[in-house]
């Protein structure tokens, strides 16, 4: 009879083996990523927000809509809650 730890490890050596080494590596990338990953900022400014969503109501009420504006307020919520270079990060790792 093995002891629980000599179990263990055995099983985990026999199910490693299951996986590429390339599947590996990634799932590495990924648990690196995971442990990077950003925090949110303590205290909101939403000023920029405000402005951002008041301009869009009035671009609607002129009938000057953007569709791109989608993606302007997604980047400027990211700013708001994780700051100025959260897409920094973003970009590096997708």
């Amino acid at each position: 009879m093995w002891s629980a730890k000599t179990e263990r490890r055995m099983w985990v050596e026999k199910s490693l083996k299951t996986y590429s080494t390339e599947e590996l590596e990634k799932e590495l990338e990924k648990r690196k990523k995971l442990n990077n990953k950003p925090e949110m900022i303590e205290v909101f400014d939403f000023d920029s927000l405000k402005k951002m969503a008041a301009d869009i109501i009035d671009e609607i009420a002129n009938d000057e809509y953007r569709e791109d504006n989608k993606q302007y307020i997604y980047e400027e919520v990211m700013k708001t809650f994780y700051g100025p270079n959260i897409f920094e990060w973003i970009n590096s790792n997708t």
